[in-house]
């Protein structure tokens, strides 16, 4: 009974997953080119809908019949390679010639199962194929990869900062990263070319966010947030938890995580007892992954329901008393919980789990916020901040480097490569003065204080990629092929207006052009920075100062 349960939950997940479907070109013998989204709608603004530009502009050009496909992620906020192989099954069965995976989320899947699609080409965008839990990379005969050039994006985003204008720079990042590493060795690089070119003194704090000399301030707010029944346009049932955590208000074909209390004393957990509140619907549609775990998964949907945790007579489990950690050594930061469970005292690296409290009536959980003791939004990352109970790993306040750099002077910061890079947006205090951020990968000008961005074209990479497919080989996307560029600068000295008539183009940049040419045409020797190398080995200057924020 327990295998047809949890088969019948399973092909209702699939079912749900499948129900995100998007298409452009419908032919009744398939589509020649499928584009998975990595969970995320086409039209995010960022990875996904650049991809699907390219995809969409290839196709069309070569009268090729394409579709994508918006797979749902898992309780954990993660797209899982079952889930990659079920979206893949399905772009065989439609006869795909090209599949399309934008994004590191593949990095495993394309690795795992491409090799049993050999009629399928795949590319894979910004990543490499690799085990899991191993980042060595695995080479696959049918998966050409694209590879973004990390030193030319640095480079491109300090050279533009310094003829823009900015004396006094930053950069924030991870010396042991390579990507971070390349990011910031360009992006000095870049600097210290037009500090030279314009005879102008230039000052660059340089930090990485894993030194322990540097000083953060640790303590945030973590609040869950709620809205009201009504303002949700999916169906939605209620879930009422007995002797467990779990009740809320959730929609049609949600997966929620349903735990029982710790047994009292001489108790052990023994079943769930689930009833339909629903009238009309039996007790039986109450989709329970598990009657006998304390911990199982509901797939909602049908009807309203209770569900209570029943507990027996026996010795229940009694936890070890758990030895404290010598943390002498290890700074902890105090997480408060507004509206639910978790509060404390965490060091960098454990796992902080948090729970949300049971909605009042006509309320549901919407999702997770995090506030610095300034009331600014932190870089903490959750494993799904739209679930009522997750978890994030403890990591430092890289908002408060970035706050003691605008306080030292820094006029902008750029984060690339730096995987909590939101800090630099979100952290300022009241300045005299306006404090900009530089974006990278995608173009964040809906932050409020970025002042342009160093954009990966994904679609231009895609399209690239298509028209030269290579099995097994790597697509070097970079100036010379028009992949990167940097938002608000541009090529063309003149464009044309409403009436056709050639005019001159405001965001024409004469020294952009002239810089993004040496890169396209390689006659800039850059350094590349492998991790844990020192940036200022990258550079020779008489006008820039790098201020190395990391332990000698």
């Amino acid at each position: 009974m327990k295998r047809i349960i949890s088969a019948f939950i399973a092909f209702s997940l699939i079912i749900g997953c499948f129900a995100l479907w998007g298409c452009s070109k419908n032919s009744a013998d398939g589509y020649n080119l499928v584009m998975i989204t990595d969970g995320n709608p086409i039209n995010d603004g960022a990875y996904n809908e650049s991809a699907w530009n390219g995809v969409k502009e290839y196709a069309e050009e070569k009268n090729m019949t394409f579709r994508y496909y918006q797979p749902s992620l898992d309780e954990n906020g993660k797209l899982s390679v079952e889930t990659i192989k079920n979206y893949i099954d399905l772009a065989a069965e439609d006869n795909a010639k090209f599949v399309v995976l934008p994004g590191e989320a593949f990095s495993v899947g394309a690795y795992e199962i491409a090799p049993a699609y050999s009629d399928i080409n795949f590319i894979l965008v910004d990543a490499f194929p690799h085990a899991e839990n191993d980042e060595t990379i695995r080479f696959q005969s049918n998966v050409m990869c694209i590879s973004f050039d990390d030193l030319e994006a640095g480079f491109l985003a300090g050279y533009t900062s310094v003829t823009d204008g900015y004396t006094k720079l930053g950069y924030l990042g991870s010396v042991g990263s390579d990507n971070s590493g390349n990011y910031g060795a360009g992006f000095v690089q870049g600097a210290a070319f037009a500090a030279d070119q314009k005879e102008t003194p230039v000052i660059l704090d340089y930090a990485n966010y894993d030194a322990e000399n540097l000083s953060y301030d640790y303590s945030f707010t973590v609040k869950a947030l709620y809205k009201k029944v009504s303002e949700e346009k999916e169906k939605t049932f209620k879930v009422n938890v007995v002797d467990g955590i779990g009740s809320g208000v959730y929609t049609d074909g949600e997966n929620v995580k349903i735990t029982a209390n710790p047994a009292p004393q001489g108790k052990v957990f023994d079943h769930w007892e689930v009833k339909s509140d629903t009238d009309g619907v039996k007790d039986r549609k109450v989709n329970i992954s598990s009657k006998k775990k304390p911990s199982m998964n509901l797939l909602v949907g049908d009807c309203d329901c209770t569900i209570k945790a029943v507990y027996s007579d026996g010795e229940g489990e009694t936890e070890e008393p758990q030895e404290e950690k010598n943390d002498n050594n290890r700074l902890k930061f105090n997480v408060t919980v507004e509206n639910g469970t978790g509060s404390g005292s965490y060091a960098t690296g454990e796992k902080v789990q948090i729970v949300a409290d049971a909605p009042e009536d006509g309320y549901m959980f919407e999702k997770w916020e995090s506030i610095d003791n300034q009331g600014l939004k932190t870089g903490i990352s959750m494993d799904n901040e739209y679930c009522y109970a997750t978890e994030f790993e403890m990591v430092d306040r890289v908002a408060s480097v970035a706050e003691r750099m605008y306080d030292n002077g820094a006029q902008l910061i750029f984060g690339g490569g730096n995987p909590v890079s939101d800090s630099i947006f979100t952290a300022t205090k009241s300045f005299d003065y306006q404090v900009w951020a530089f974006g990278s990968g995608t173009d964040e000008a809906s932050k409020g204080n970025c002042h342009a961005s160093v954009v990966n074209d994904y679609g231009a990479a895609v399209k690239l990629a298509l028209e030269s497919y290579q099995p097994g080989g790597i697509l070097s996307a970079n100036c010379s092929n028009g992949c990167i560029y940097v938002t608000g600068k541009s090529l063309e000295k003149t464009v044309k207006d409403k009436k056709g008539n050639e005019v001159d183009n405001e965001s024409y940049d004469g020294n952009y052009e002239m810089i993004y040419n040496a890169l396209a045409q390689n006659k800039l020797n850059l350094i590349n920075m492998q991790s844990g190398g020192d940036v200022r080995n990258t550079f020779k200057s008489a006008c820039l100062t790098v201020n190395y924020w990391i332990n000698e």
